[in-house]
């Protein structure tokens, strides 16, 4: 039997962080939603792929259509959230987008946002 030579290319891509937002959260605490914005903003301006991660500004217990078009077009592979979120919520997202990172954080830190560990 002969012994085959092949060769396999791969390349490297960013990680595709989706971050979700609660506005009912910050109703009212605008300066917290600020703060958290320009976190999530200074964070993907200064990561690989970082503009091409969606922000999506959600109210309730539901995201919108075109919320939905915007997560499928970026295809996460981790999902953070802040503020609270639906355990049914959470389920329709990880059914839909399978993500390796998933973080929900209820009480965004004093000091500022904090990006999903795993997407470091």
């Amino acid at each position: 039997m002969k012994d085959a030579q092949y060769s396999v290319l791969a390349r490297n891509r960013p990680i595709r962080v989706a971050f979700l937002i609660n506005t009912d959260f910050f109703s009212s605490r605008p300066a917290v939603l600020g703060d958290t914005v320009d976190s999530i903003v200074d964070w993907n301006h200064t990561h690989w792929g970082g503009r091409t991660n969606p922000i999506i500004f959600f109210s309730g217990n539901s995201l919108t259509k075109e919320d939905w078009l915007h997560l499928d077009v970026a295809d996460p592979d981790c999902i953070s959230v802040v503020g609270p979120i639906t355990k049914d919520l959470v389920t329709s997202l990880d059914d839909r987008f399978h993500p390796w990172g998933f973080e929900v954080i209820e009480k965004p830190d004093a000091n500022g946002f904090k990006v999903p560990h795993e997407a470091e």
